[in-house]
């Protein structure tokens, strides 16, 4: 049977209130005042208070109790969560943050879904120089596993839900990314991607798919001397543009393939032909070229992304694209400014 969680309220003050001979708007006045008066009183005292005991932790049992709690600054984090003994993982009710000096409750996050353990990770997930939390929401088969983040919003004061998905995702603050890796298929196949922040939203520059190479006999996965599977990479599976180039009027033309990512266009990755390696695009901006919006058509816009190599911009790739038609490449090398023509061979 589900059980609810009951917060007492003092309503002594208003039980007297009925034995009380006033005036109808002198008696409107003191309701007004009393009611915003508790109001108030709520909330500065914390709404759960009483911890698991070690004996509801022994029997996997209990009801809205703080399971966890954690100082982050100049807060203290407390996890409220319910459990039944036929249940696997434990029912997550809220996070009350308090005021550490006075206990007092600062901001209250209704949480309502199951989560696996009830510890808190700290961490500045959004690169912002302020500490923010996360909670471990499950563990999957090869090691993957997902977390809820919530970040801390300098302007209200209070920590709000990320959105943030993916599987053991990875932050750098030196470059300011977000990494997330997925192992599939017994560990056959890898999948990664990397991510910037732009307003806090997780916007695709990279990625990476990785599958064992087998035997051509048997289709036996391939291991090496350390036991280890041996990877190679192949192709991820969906692009917003992926297009064959060849430079126009060198007297050794060259060739490559040009992929840009289908989630907000905002990188991808040039591999030219002979070398082993796809060098990754990063979005930079775009520029209007002909404004077609009130023709109710697409804007013809070139899109400026970042040749990186060895974590510098090496170049500058510029694209001329109406809808998801691109028209025109060109590459602009950074040592010297010299532009390449690009030429389409096939999109």
């Amino acid at each position: 049977m589900k059980r609810g969680c009951s917060i007492a309220r003092p309503l002594q003050l208003l039980n007297e209130m009925k034995h009380i001979k006033l005036p109808i708007v002198s008696l409107l006045s003191l309701l007004t005042f009393s009611v915003g008066y508790i109001n108030a009183q709520n909330k500065e005292i914390p709404l759960f208070t009483e911890f698991r005991t070690a004996e509801e932790d022994e029997n996997e049992e209990w009801n809205c109790k703080i399971t966890n709690e954690k100082e982050l600054g100049c807060y203290m984090l407390q996890l409220v969560s319910s459990k039944e003994k036929t249940a696997y993982n434990s029912q997550w009710v809220c996070v009350q943050v308090l005021d550490k000096p006075t206990r007092q409750l600062v901001q209250k996050i209704e949480l309502n879904t199951s989560g696996r353990g009830d510890s808190f990770d700290i961490e500045d997930y959004n690169f912002d120089g302020h500490d923010d939390f996360s909670l471990l929401g499950g563990c999957g088969t090869l090691d993957n596993f997902y977390s809820y983040y919530f970040l801390f919003d300098t302007e209200t004061k209070t920590f709000i839900e990320s959105g943030f998905e993916g599987t053991n995702l990875v932050f750098d603050g030196s470059s300011k990314t977000i990494t997330s890796r997925n192992r599939s298929r017994a560990g056959a196949s890898v999948a990664s991607q990397t991510y910037k922040l732009v307003d806090n939203q997780m916007i695709l520059i990279e990625q990476q798919c990785l599958e064992a190479m087998r035997d051509e006999a048997t289709g036996n996965v391939l291991f090496n001397e350390d036991n280890e599977i041996v990877f190679e990479e192949v192709d991820c599976h969906t692009h917003y543009l992926d297009m064959q180039l060849q430079s126009v009027g060198l007297t050794t033309n060259f060739k490559l393939r040009m992929a840009v990512y289908d989630e907000n266009i905002a990188g991808g990755f040039v591999f030219y032909k002979g070398q082993a390696e796809r060098i990754p695009i990063h979005y930079d901006r775009e520029e209007v070229v002909e404004d077609r919006s009130g023709e109710g058509r697409p804007n013809t816009r070139q899109l400026f992304y970042n040749e990186i190599y060895q974590g510098e911009v090496n170049g500058v790739y510029v694209l001329t694209i109406q809808g998801a038609v691109c028209y025109d490449v060109r590459y602009i090398r950074g040592k010297d400014g010299r532009t390449f023509d690009l030429k389409l061979i096939s999109q």
